[in-house]
């Protein structure tokens, strides 16, 4: 009689996590999707920066750089395509990061990479706030793990 229930509540946990497995992938494979079909906003801009950008002049820096540079005015200035790939709140470690994915697609004619004084200090906040990469982790799996396991030993 054990050996039965047991087997009973085998059977049952197993259909459990098999639900609960395929509701995560389910989950995680929606929400994965939803984040790649962004249009605006910080994400889709860096979506963007790093699968797409191939303009002669790529600006890369923080806020400063994002809100201060404006492509359009450079354009009409030096008469070649220019793309802000600036990103807010971050420090040159994710700047070097992005800067070398897009260098593996594509090779502008000039980059420009406005610094802030406080980039010139070692900052632990500056790791901190490398999780903006962790979606493309899977796909730029190569650059990115030497960079952020450099922060986190739970970086696969």
């Amino acid at each position: 009689m054990k050996k039965r229930q047991y087997k009973k509540f085998i059977l049952k946990g197993s259909k459990f996590l098999l639900i609960v497995f395929l509701f995560d992938l389910g989950l995680g494979l929606a929400t994965q999707k939803l984040f790649f079909s962004q249009k605006t906003g910080k994400f889709a801009r860096m979506t963007y920066s790093l699968e797409k950008a191939s303009a002669d002049i790529m600006i890369f820096g923080s806020s400063h750089a994002n809100r201060h540079y404006v492509p359009e005015v450079i354009e009409s200035i030096l008469k070649k395509t220019c793309y802000n790939v600036g990103v807010q709140g971050q420090e040159i470690i994710f700047h070097s990061t992005i800067q070398e994915i897009i260098l593996q697609r594509t090779k502008p004619q000039l980059i420009i990479l406005n610094l802030d004084t406080n980039w010139l200090n070692q900052s632990p906040s500056a790791y901190d706030r490398l999780g903006d990469l962790f979606p493309y982790y899977l796909k730029y799996k190569d650059i990115l793990k030497p960079i952020l396991s450099r922060h986190s030993k739970i970086i696969d």
